[in-house]
């Protein structure tokens, strides 16, 4: 399990870069990035920061790609099919109108 593929996916949930999580959570990208890479060892502070970033429990960013699969409700499939607001995290509606 690599957290960093964690971070990307519930990033990509919620909306928001990586940049905009390391700015939430105060540290700069550069930290972030290196934090994440499967060699970067990062701190429990910097773990707890990014799960609290990502509105996750620590457990839940540390999750096996099916257990996280589970937990936010949506298969791969799904996943790039709903757009959620980049502010909130919520799931925007569309509506097409034809001509």
């Amino acid at each position: 399990m690599e957290i960093r593929d964690n971070v990307k996916r519930l990033c990509k949930l919620r909306g928001i870069t990586q940049k905009e999580l390391a700015s939430k959570i105060g540290i700069s990208e550069t930290s972030l990035n290196v934090s994440l890479k499967p060699d970067g060892n990062p701190s429990v502070k910097t773990i707890e920061k990014v799960a609290t970033g990502l509105g996750v429990s620590v457990s839940q960013l540390l999750a096996s790609p099916e257990e996280l699969e589970l937990l936010t409700g949506q298969s791969q499939e799904e996943r790039g099919k709903v757009l959620r607001c980049p502010h909130c995290g919520e799931e925007i509606e569309l509506y097409v109108k034809a001509l």
